[in-house]
């Protein structure tokens, strides 16, 4: 029987680390066992830790967390079956092992001492649950389980059918997961066991399905089994979250914590006073014009953080169906100012979902360079009416963002297109874009150590298909992607797909930015990236 064990480092990579995967068949991935605190250990030292965030939360429903920020809140009080972190290797978490023979049936046991904050023990009966509502059609979520036997191509549950025939539970600790294909143990924790944060049975299972989205829970999810547990959500101003004392990995130090939601302005300043403690990377951004101050100050430390985002400029194909014409629009950007005079140098270009940093990133792929006049032309080769306005939306909330847009804006404009930018707060942009409301938008897909964690976002089984591609042939690609074991050939495979990506313009990288990370003077414990797995090791000092 192969283990899996050893830490899987996508981010350093190297070719012959990947051709001995290739050699072990696909499956050679193992994640790394998180040491178990003794869960009799002392109680919580005391001391309050406040996180700065500038995105608002949108949903506590683990089902259906519809951004980053959701994301981050959730995984603060409710632990996944493992964690992904700043290295992209997955360390186990709620699972202690999860092994496999054949890289189809995955066996997992839970951590023994696992419980919710309640007392109640966590059990199989929690992740059967919890899978059954996710595959329920008449649940939301937006977490695609289609790759498990059983389910459909939307990751639903066919009619007349209440249970997933991939899941079988051996006893109250160990159950195991069948997929319809063999997929890479990568594949594997970036779909099931990082991703999906699990429900309480014996608080929820006499809660119809139909009503579960609404439930009283989804707003006070008080019985939870993470680091922290929820105490209030004051909007747009905090979430706060006290010490979970029965941790099963052992007591937090801190006996509170704060998401405290405020305007970048406002999040320099707070460092400043020593108000805000820590910077969440992705939702808390610091604008790059503070760098410096920031840099200069006595009360922090600032480092950047080893794992950056592409800025997607997103097209809704459907209203924006010509690729000349979404190509054009790339070409039209000085994509090169934004990095050079907005980021200040920290940041660089690419065309697609993927920074340059990532194993699966295709550097064949020469980005599209700044050609106003060249851009002109194909719009005009294309039939487009130099008449039509351009409804651009854009997030609010992230200055350099909203700059950056502007600059796209102006030379969009430059070349003689009409363009009307529409700013929205985060939630009612995502809603449009999810909806497919909208003609072309900005947001930011974070992406993991598997490929698909962003590219399956282009497939038409997608909840959150904010193009509202329906391609045939990119779909059979990414979908390729997702079954194949052997690390070189998933490599051609995904670097066919951004070729696509490069020729037809779903989406193209408006830049890629450096994000600074502060941490006080009196916050012990890791920050940065993957900050929100260590919670419980946090201390403050005064």
């Amino acid at each position: 029987m192969r283990k899996h064990r050893k830490p899987f480092s996508a981010l350093l990579l190297t070719a012959a680390v990947a051709l001995t995967l290739s050699a072990c068949g696909g499956g050679g991935y193992t994640t790394t066992k998180e040491a178990s605190a003794d869960s009799s250990a002392a109680s919580s030292a005391g001391g309050t830790a406040v996180i700065g965030i500038v995105n608002p939360p949108t949903t506590f429903n683990p089902l259906n967390p519809n951004d980053t920020a959701s994301t981050q809140a959730i995984s603060v009080m409710n632990d996944s079956l493992s964690v992904l972190n700043d290295k992209l290797e997955f360390e186990l978490r709620l699972a202690d092992a999860i092994d496999t023979e054949d890289n189809r049936t995955f066996k997992i046991h839970l951590h023994d001492n696992a419980t919710w904050n309640d007392g109640t023990d966590f059990t199989t009966k929690d992740v059967e649950y919890t899978l059954n509502m996710i595959a329920n059609p008449s649940v939301t979520s937006n977490i695609n389980l289609s790759f498990i036997e059983g389910l459909n191509d939307s990751g639903k549950l066919d009619a007349g059918t209440s249970s997933i025939s991939g899941f079988k539970s051996l006893d109250d600790k160990t159950f195991t997961v069948t997929t319809k294909y063999p997929v890479e143990m990568t594949y594997f924790n970036d779909g099931f066991s990082g991703k999906v944060r699990f429900l309480p049975q014996h608080v929820l299972k006499d809660t119809p399905a139909e009503s579960l989205d609404t439930s009283p829970y989804m707003q006070n999810p008080t019985v939870t089994i993470g680091q922290f547990s929820f105490v209030k959500f004051a909007k747009d101003q905090y979430i706060q979250y006290k010490a979970n004392e029965s941790y099963y990995l052992g007591a937090p130090k801190l006996s509170g914590l704060y998401l405290k939601i405020m305007t970048a302005s406002n999040l320099v300043a707070q460092i400043q006073t020593g108000e805000v403690d820590t910077n969440m990377d992705r939702t808390g951004l610091i604008p790059v014009e503070d760098f410096e101050k920031v840099s200069n100050m006595t009360n922090v430390t600032s480092s950047f953080s080893p794992i950056s985002t592409p800025v997607s400029v997103m097209f809704n194909v459907q209203k924006m169906s010509d690729p000349k014409v979404r190509r054009a629009l790339e070409m039209a950007v000085n994509r090169q100012q934004i990095v050079d005079k907005l980021l200040k140098g920290n940041g660089e270009i690419v065309d697609g979902m993927l920074p340059s940093t990532h194993p699966f990133f295709d550097g064949s792929i020469e980005p599209y360079a700044y050609d106003p006049d060249g851009a002109k032309k194909l719009l005009e080769e294309a039939g487009w009416d130099f008449g039509q306005v351009i409804k651009f939306s854009v997030p609010v909330g992230n200055k350099v963002r909203e700059q950056a847009s502007e600059l796209m804006a102006a030379d969009w404009k430059a070349i003689g297109l009409q363009v009307e930018i529409q700013k929205f707060d985060f939630p009612t942009l995502l809603q449009k874009l999810v909806s497919n409301d909208y003609e072309v938008g900005v947001v930011t897909i974070p992406y993991t150590a598997d490929p698909s964690s962003v590219f399956n976002y282009f497939t038409p089984a997608s909840a959150m298909n904010f193009t509202g591609i329906d391609d045939p042939k990119l779909t059979a690609l990414i979908e390729k992607g997702a079954k194949e074991t052997d690390t070189e050939a998933r490599k051609e495979i995904y670097n066919q797909v951004q070729q696509y990506f490069h020729e037809n313009v779903p989406q193209f990288a408006m830049y890629v930015d450096k994000l600074m990370i502060v941490q006080s003077n009196t916050l012990k414990g890791k920050v940065g990236p993957d900050a929100l797995n260590n919670l419980y090791k946090w201390e403050k000092t005064e």
